[in-house]
């Protein structure tokens, strides 16, 4: 029997993974008025909710529509320190896995930094932190608009099975790599079936219009991955009014809110939750005097030809073009 609800209702420790302690605090608890939303969201949002065991396998990294295959699209909320200073490295992990399972142990993996501010000065290990090393990690960065696209630079993305874009500012992503060759042949790692993944910064940047920064939110042109939905990240920092703000600006457009590890695996048509946070959906019909807020928690899956939100092809994105926005 398929189980329909809000998630929330249940208390913080319900919502957390089993392999996480109690000690990492995972996601704070739902304000009164997330809650009340989230009730009220379920009669409209609740078909969209199935739960399913944590511990169920997550399914296979490769998923045919048509005949195009499709990869894997990792969309993370950030991170936050665990006490000891450290961070969390289930969703790396979980990450190498469906790059192993789609390319074998020797596949490769490319850590995308240029939206830090330390970009230049670290490896990629500073970045992408599993506790397995793939077999290949190779960090790619220019702040070079001409540079990103050229053939020669873009190689890497090319023989890679996964890509991982790191967070920091959106802006100094948007000024190196809007619209250029970089950002076409991450499109091809997903359709040729491979696995791409972004975390807070680059979360953000994943959808076609994204968030750039700022509150109210300053807006620009993404990475272009999904169309009709707009990402934002560490909602545990109190960014849900910038993102309920964005989505009553334009109806019919479906708002996801993740949370510090936390993320959204979308494989073809379906969308799973995954890590110790919440992620919420959110939208502003027309016409509506208030959004709608759904709460989902890790296990819960997403179907997003009902919510109207599309992969991209390819072939839909615009030639390269010069983009530039201001300073970070």
């Amino acid at each position: 029997m398929v189980e329909i609800r809000n998630k929330a209702t249940l208390p913080s420790e319900a919502r957390m993974p089993p392999e996480y302690s109690a000690s990492r605090g995972g996601s704070p608890l739902l304000t009164r008025r997330e809650m009340c939303h989230g009730l009220l969201a379920s009669v409209i949002m609740g078909r969209f909710l199935r739960h399913v065991h944590a511990d169920e396998p997550i399914p296979s990294a490769l998923v045919t529509s048509g005949a195009k295959k499709t990869g894997t699209i990792v969309i993370v909320g950030g991170s936050n320190r665990l006490p000891d200073g450290s961070y969390p490295t289930e969703i790396e992990d979980l990450f190498l896995e469906l790059v192993e399972r789609t390319g074998g142990e020797e596949a490769g993996v490319v850590v995308i930094p240029t939206a830090s501010e330390t970009a230049e000065n670290m490896n990629a290990d500073y970045f992408f932190r599993p506790k397995k090393r793939p077999a290949s990690l190779e960090k790619l960065h220019t702040r070079s608009r001409d540079t990103a696209n050229t053939s020669a630079f873009t190689e890497p993305i090319r023989r890679a099975v996964g890509v991982w874009v790191a967070g920091g500012d959106q802006r100094r992503w948007v000024n190196a790599y809007g619209g250029t060759l970089l950002e076409q042949e991450l499109h091809d790692v997903v359709h040729r079936g491979g696995v791409f993944a972004a975390t807070s910064a680059g979360a953000a940047l994943v959808s076609v219009e994204s968030i750039l920064g700022g509150d109210p939110a300053e807006m620009g042109t993404g990475i272009g991955m999904v169309k009709g939905g707009i990402f934002d990240m560490h909602l545990d920092r109190g960014r849900l009014p910038r993102l309920l703000g964005v989505v009553k600006s334009r109806p019919g457009c479906v708002g996801f809110g993740l949370d510090a590890d936390t993320a959204l695996i979308i494989q073809g048509t379906r969308g799973r939750v995954f890590g110790a946070g919440n992620m919420r959906i959110c939208v502003h019909p027309s016409g509506a005097e208030k959004p709608s807020i759904d709460v989902f928690s890790n296990g819960d899956t997403v179907d997003l030809n009902t919510l109207k939100v599309t992969i991209v092809p390819n072939e839909e994105r615009p030639a390269p073009a010069n983009v530039t926005v201001g300073a970070p």
